[in-house]
């Protein structure tokens, strides 16, 4: 099935740096084939001519290897000298889909379009290894890899179409309609990972699109049923404007302890070797996750990364109301730890007037925590615990998290977000890499110098959760 996925790679990927004409509208007509069984729909913008093929070639364009991603494909489609221009884009047609059913227990594939050659779109399938089979079904061409899949692509098919199933055409209309790349994972295809037993019968329909942008690329997503533990509420974030500036990364969430729960119960379906672990491991330390560690993170909490060295500083922080209850808990785990490792001691420590507590580990590494003014911090650097007392320069106030956030359209209450300062978080990342020793060849390093930075952010609307993503690109 490598070829089928990489002939719709090839149209998501090779097109942009191929060039493009005048903006043309594009959508799922696809649905309007594909069995109401479908596990799997994927929809692609093959029309060439439209909006997304001139943002995503301008995008491209600002990566020294941009023009490389396509080539590459290219190979991957079987090394028989395919072409973009003279095969692949007149064999296909406005639209591209791929289409994931099961048939005998096994995920199958099957390719929808309409070609504008279809001697062009045979000749394509041919040069597949092995070749790909095609028919046409209600004025489409379907291809896959054997004629018993198609007949059951037909069978299906005759019970009904996806777009008329009420889960799809109700994730389907909350994501961007005009993208690039629309993508529908139906409940069904949860059914064999640990998630099924997680979320039981309330398993979501999944949608996702991508759309390339004027110096962007942005993602949304829906999901719905959004009733299990794993969803949030939608909550105003208080601590970008308590926390100090210069983070570049920033990962913020309310009421963390029903999610920690819930993916506590996913691993102990999953993994019940795992869960035996953890439960020897609570009763050792004499501290439970359930009753003890999770309910610290009820309220708002985050994790943020700075520059430090000779790493860089990493601080947790959350609103707690029992500050020396929640102290108390850290000092039975760091008192564990510090009789777990050799050399490791935990001591009182003075910093910037808060009395804290420093584990330290060797001399390289040490983690400070305290609690105050309704903080619980936990941190690598006791510049953690000193900026975070002040109350000037903040990561509200910091302007590549402003504009981050105001072009993404992060609204001012949300489920939770992801920022991250690229700018930033790229040479960080290289530089500790430099320092283990390890040689990063300077075309990665170019080709990673136009990323900016990428905000994620969820939203709540009744039973649907939605979330949003924008890589900004330099």
């Amino acid at each position: 099935m490598n070829r089928l996925a990489l002939i719709l790679a090839v149209a998501a990927l090779a097109a942009p740096a191929a060039g493009c004409g005048e903006k043309s509208s594009s959508g799922a007509a696809g649905a309007a084939v594909a069995p109401a069984a479908s596990m799997f729909f994927v929809s692609v913008d093959t029309s060439f001519d439209s909006s997304n093929w001139e943002a995503g070639q301008a995008l491209l364009a600002k990566f020294p290897d941009g023009d490389r991603a396509g080539g590459w494909l290219m190979q991957q489609l079987g090394g028989k000298g395919v072409d973009f221009e003279q095969d692949v884009k007149p064999a296909l047609g406005p639209e591209t889909d791929l289409v994931g059913f099961e048939l005998s227990g096994h995920a199958v594939f099957v390719g929808l379009t309409q070609p504008k050659d279809k001697a062009k779109l045979d000749a394509l399938l041919a040069k597949a290894d092995p070749p790909l089979v095609s028919r046409e079904v209600d004025g489409w061409t379907a291809f896959s890899d054997t004629e018993a899949i198609l007949d059951e692509f037909e069978r299906l098919q005759k019970a009904g179409t996806l777009d008329g199933v009420d889960a799809y055409t109700k994730v389907s209309g909350e994501v961007a309609a005009d993208a690039l790349v629309h993508v529908y994972v139906a409940p069904s295809a949860l059914g064999s990972t640990p998630l099924a037993g997680a979320l039981g019968s309330d398993a979501p329909s999944l949608a996702l699109s991508l759309a390339p942008q004027d110096g962007a690329v942005r993602v949304e997503g829906a999901a719905s049923p959004a009733s299990g533990d794993f969803f949030s509420d939608e909550f105003h974030a208080d601590l970008p404007s308590e926390v100090p500036g210069g983070v570049f990364l920033y990962a913020g969430a309310n009421d963390l302890e029903r999610q920690l729960g819930a993916l506590r119960d996913m691993l102990a379906e999953a993994a019940p070797g795992l869960e035996r672990d953890l439960g020897r491991a609570e009763a050792q330390l004499g501290v439970s996750l359930d009753e003890d560690v999770f309910p610290l993170f009820t309220e708002e909490s985050a994790l943020y990364v700075r520059p430090g060295f000779p790493i860089p500083e990493v601080t947790i922080v959350t609103h707690v109301d029992d500050e020396q209850g929640a102290l108390a808990i850290l000092d039975k785990l760091s008192s564990e730890l510090a009789e777990y490792y050799s050399g490791a001691r935990v001591t009182s420590v003075d910093v910037g007037g808060v009395h804290a507590k420093e584990l330290f580990v060797n001399q390289l590494f040490s983690i400070y925590y305290a609690a105050f003014d309704g903080h619980l911090v936990v941190t690598t650097s006791r510049q953690g615990i000193t900026d975070l007392q002040g109350t000037e320069d903040r990561l509200a106030d910091d302007e590549a998290f402003k504009d981050a956030t105001e072009a993404a359209g992060m609204p001012a209450d949300t489920t939770g977000f992801l920022y991250v300062d690229l700018a930033k978080a790229v040479p960080a990342v290289l530089g500790l890499a430099g320092a283990g020793g390890k040689n990063i060849p300077n075309w990665v390093q170019a080709n990673l110098e136009p990323l900016d930075s990428l905000i994620l952010y969820g939203e709540g609307d009744g039973d649907v959760a939605k979330f949003v993503g924008e890589l900004s690109i330099q």
